[in-house]
């Protein structure tokens, strides 16, 4: 018992897994994993000063045995005097229903009994078994199968689950065994005589993860003994790389991912990304893809998918890639943009509807913020008259308000718009601008215009009319994307 203590307490000062104040719920299925993790948790409960509560699973998968292994667990907690939940489910059906296997459905479905305990008794952390070799197997098994640089990092021994519930309240997952091998578990429980349950399904090698717990590993640690001890210590490191390039992705897709002007898509601008790193290019464009797909899940996005994005963007204009679900991301003029599966143009929806600019301050439109301001001289070293010299702002644009009549307002596309294209008043169709520029046809109808009557005054995100166009001592007025004015421009 000193030597496990010692060691779970080591690794929990490490991660600050068990501080004063917790409120820890412990997985227990009745195994030797969860029966030692309770012990130990039961002996550092007044030592740490934390509350300790159960909770048991019966998944419905093995019958008989099944419920023997619940008895197993309600006498356990009521000998150790620990307050046990128990949640009865049948897993076999579920999965049946999703379309997916046993295994699978009876994980999720254990972690959401986890977190809903958690959250009915006040628990902010949930304390799992996973040990050593459990480590070592799950980086074996991601190796095996083509994971990312992530899933090599094995299992995090500490892992924030969110804030949850009405009060916001953070909730961790925690492993205080993973740095503790599985047959000092087993040797700790046989020389203190505490018994433990088995489950069969865990000798069955049609399980991928049990043919390398009982053949690969036992093969790899005939060569070393001590080869769920370095994989281990090789996941730390490659956890530790991970994180980082993790902040440097965050920090490289704040500057060069937006939101596109017409709602629910994203933009990659193209000049800021071949800036980078290929490493992080392909980081990032992992991060464009969960910004358009539902939920932000990249459960069906491989490596494939990436590098299709990779050559895409090295392509002429107008070419295009598809997305896993129906998504898309279209090649144009400096950027991507990345179209949501089902995405479909809605601008009936009340976010879309019109919005009339009469005076200065913010207003929502798309879903997006905008700010407008009135000046009566627009400054500028030019003599007055003359056209200004203005800094170029994708999302910033300086009007004139002399050229405009009472009425102006925010809407998206309506039949018979044009913008003015040169100095003599020559117009052009604002469906041939979108043909021009290779906007995408779903996305038309949610692309944000500034407009007085059909006479389009901006188109947000693009060019403006010539029409408006400001000279240096006209009054004007300046229309500001707020949410898009604060990034790096890309045009």
């Amino acid at each position: 018992m000193d030597f496990l203590l010692r060691r779970t307490e080591e690794l929990a000062d490490r991660y600050g897994m068990l501080q004063a104040g917790d409120h820890i719920l412990a997985g227990v299925s009745g195994g030797a994993d969860s029966v030692c993790l309770l012990y130990l948790l039961r002996e550092l409960a007044p030592r740490r000063d934390f509350l300790l509560e159960a909770v048991h699973v019966e998944h419905g998968i093995r019958g008989a045995e099944s419920e023997s292994d619940c008895v197993f667990v309600r006498e356990l907690c009521a000998r150790l005097e620990i307050p046990l939940s128990v949640e009865h489910i049948r897993v076999p059906d579920l999965a049946k229903a999703l379309g997916q296997g046993t295994e699978e459905t009876a994980r999720e479905e254990r972690y959401r009994i986890f977190l809903e305990t958690a959250l009915k008794t006040g628990a902010n952390k949930i304390a799992v078994a996973h040990n050593l070799n459990d480590q070592a197997e799950t980086v074996l098994w991601n190796l095996t199968r083509g994971s990312s640089l992530r899933g090599l990092g094995g299992i995090r021994p500490v892992r924030s689950l969110g804030k949850k519930g009405g009060e916001g309240r953070e909730i961790f997952l925690i492993r205080p065994l993973i740095g503790t091998r599985r047959r000092e578990i087993e040797s700790f429980l046989m020389e203190k005589g505490i018994p433990f349950c088995t489950d069969r399904t865990n000798e069955d090698l049609e399980i991928t993860r049990n043919r390398i717990r009982l053949s690969v590993l036992p093969e790899l640690e005939a060569l070393n003994s001590r080869t769920a001890e370095h994989i281990s210590l090789a996941a730390e490191q490659l956890r530790e790389t991970e994180d980082y390039l993790a902040r440097q992705t965050a920090k490289a897709a704040g500057e060069m991912i937006r939101s596109g002007p017409e709602g629910g898509t994203k933009i990659l601008l193209l000049d800021r990304f071949f800036r980078e790193d290929p490493l992080i290019r392909r980081r990032v464009l992992r991060e464009c893809i969960r910004g358009v797909m539902p939920g932000g899940s990249l459960k069906d996005v491989g490596r494939v998918h990436v590098e299709e994005l990779l050559a895409l963007a090295s392509m002429s204009c107008g070419k295009a890639a598809s997305l896993p679900g129906g998504g898309r991301a279209v090649r144009e003029d400096g950027i991507l943009r990345f179209i949501p599966p089902g995405f479909a143009a809605e601008a009936a929806r009340e976010e879309w509807m019109e919005v009339p600019l009469r005076e200065e301050g913010t207003f929502s439109f798309g879903g997006s913020p905008y700010r407008c301001a009135f000046g009566s001289l627009f400054p500028g070293g030019n003599a007055p008259g003359s056209p200004a010299v203005i800094e170029q702002k994708r999302y910033t644009k300086w009007l004139s308000y002399d050229t405009m009549g009472a009425y102006l307002c925010m809407r998206t596309r309506r039949s018979g718009d044009y913008l003015i294209v040169n100095a003599s008043g020559g117009r052009q169709k604002l469906k041939d601008y979108f043909i021009g520029c290779k906007i995408p046809r779903e996305i038309r109808d949610r692309i944000p215009l500034l407009a007085q009557g059909s006479h389009i005054l901006w188109v947000v995100g693009g060019r403006i009319s010539e029409g408006a166009r400001v000279k240096c001592g006209d009054p004007y007025i300046k229309v500001v994307k707020e949410d898009e004015a604060r990034l790096p421009d890309g045009g």
